[in-house]
């Protein structure tokens, strides 16, 4: 649930800052003091990229050391998000090493992703990820004084006799503090890296647990999306279009026409719950964004309308855990707060408002909106346990930016998606769809792109460049 405050919390910063100056960049603060203290502390591992399950501590030093697949999807997302609103080049690294660590030790041949790594191995929780001060000092010689220095490895150990690596100063405080140039710092710090994870690898390694969930996967291909967005690197968007590929064609049932909770070894089975259908629509809706491929976008229709026909609860409001056609459960429940993962409800609600937005699914949008406003005394009451619906409240307040671009946008579309524009619903095409309302009758008159600022369909004059565009938004 952290992940989900701080997110409102730069939310709340972009469209405050201009009227409430001093409360928006206290939250933006407080969410970027949470964002460095975790990139630095030990439930990130400093040498292989990668964000443990949780910290046991204070001051995040001491992780419960599994890796899960969401939860470095979730903070991924989250810190593109922080880079897009502060440039700050070391949410940018953390981002990259976190996807190469997904990569290299969780991704599945065929696409997908695993579920986690364990804490454990040779019977000893963080074995793996520990190290002594003699250890990093045999294998470092000459660098290990300032390696270990800056990773806050001591001959005491700071858990249990051993040594979590951490970082307590920034790179230009520790080079100033220690009189050698950042550059020189960096140098070392990537040898060491190097060295260190050479001999990790020949370690044994904790268990794997190489099952695919669909919802989590879903959240990573989500997330891959947003490190496209702000890098503009193609690996990631394609990463994310193999993820979501993969999820479409493997883990979809044809016999019984639907979506499978899990695969394993070529085999999908279970019925998929609530939770896999929301963050899959969620995802496809991202990848759409990210490519301008309508096929993205007509097939989150079709799931939608899956969850609309199987998932709905009596009063056609909220939605079941489970679909009406599951047999192995005594009660049909539902959820609705923020558990380790977001409340798929709260998703289902953003899902409608967007696609009802884009589809003119009138229905869609009014029942996303009855849905927030029936939770609203209770995300007020327990904000840390509802942060996704808080979002959803807080998009309804601002209302979505609907922006059309129109004609030659593959021109500029790499560095728009850069724009940091929460609460957003773009789409882009060569020329005008009348099947789509927010591309209906658009034209680029003599230019090459045209862009379109919208909300509820009424359209503002267009803009014919990004410069003109970010002094219109």
């Amino acid at each position: 649930p952290q992940t989900f405050s701080i997110q409102y919390l730069l939310y709340y910063f972009h469209f405050e800052k201009n009227k409430n100056e001093s409360l928006a960049h206290e939250a933006l603060q407080q969410a970027l003091l949470s964002i460095d203290k975790m990139i630095d502390g030990g439930i990130y591992d400093q040498l292989s990229g990668g964000f443990a399950r949780y910290a046991t501590d204070r001051k995040w030093l001491i992780p419960h050391f599994e890796k899960m697949l969401y939860d470095n999807a979730l903070l991924i997302s989250v810190l593109c998000d922080a880079y897009s609103l502060t440039a700050n080049e070391r949410y940018i690294a953390v981002i990259r090493e976190t996807v190469d660590f997904i990569q290299c030790e969780l991704q599945d041949a065929s696409g997908g992703f695993y579920t986690a790594l364990d804490a454990d191995s040779e019977g000893e929780e963080g074995k793996y990820y520990v190290w002594t001060y003699d250890e990093v000092e045999k294998i470092l010689e000459q660098d290990s004084a300032i390696f270990c220095d800056f990773f806050d490895i001591s001959k005491e150990g700071n858990w249990e006799g051993q040594n979590i690596l951490r970082r307590l100063y920034s790179e230009e405080a520790f080079s100033k503090l220690h009189d050698i140039t950042v550059g020189q710092l960096q140098a070392i710090i990537k040898s060491g890296k190097e060295k260190l994870n050479q001999v990790k690898q020949k370690r044994i390694a904790p268990l794997l647990d190489d099952k695919v969930l669909l919802g989590w996967n879903a959240l990573m291909s989500a997330a891959l999306c947003k490190v496209y967005n702000i890098t503009s690197d193609e690996k990631y968007l394609h990463l994310a279009q193999k993820n979501i590929n993969f999820l479409l064609t493997e883990m979809y049932d044809i016999h019984n026409h639907q979506y499978c909770h899990t695969w394993k070894n070529g085999v999908a089975k279970l019925p998929a719950f609530l939770e896999d259908y929301a963050y899959l629509i969620q995802s496809l809706i991202q990848v759409y964004t990210s490519t301008a491929d309508l096929s993205y976008l007509n097939k989150a229709k079709v799931i939608t309308e899956m969850v609309l026909d199987h998932f709905s609860d009596e009063e056609n409001v909220y939605f079941y855990f489970t679909n009406q056609h599951q047999q192995d459960v005594i009660f049909r429940k539902k959820e609705l707060y923020d558990g380790a993962t977001p409340s798929a409800n709260a998703v289902m609600a953003q899902n409608l408002r967007i696609l009802g937005l884009i589809f003119d699914e009138q229905d869609w949008t009014a029942r996303a909106e009855k849905m927030i406003m029936g939770v609203h005394k209770i995300f007020t009451q327990y904000p840390d346990s509802f942060g996704v619906w808080l979002s959803n409240a807080f998009a309804l307040h601002q209302g979505f930016q609907e922006i059309a671009i129109i004609g030659n946008y593959t021109s500029i579309y790499p560095q728009f998606l850069k724009l940091f524009i929460p609460f957003k619903i773009t789409m882009a095409n060569a020329m005008a769809i009348e099947e789509y309302p927010l591309l209906k009758d658009k034209v680029t008159a003599q230019y090459a792109v045209a862009i379109y600022l919208c909300k509820n369909y009424s359209c503002q004059a267009p803009v014919f460049n990004l410069d003109d565009f970010k002094r219109l938004i």
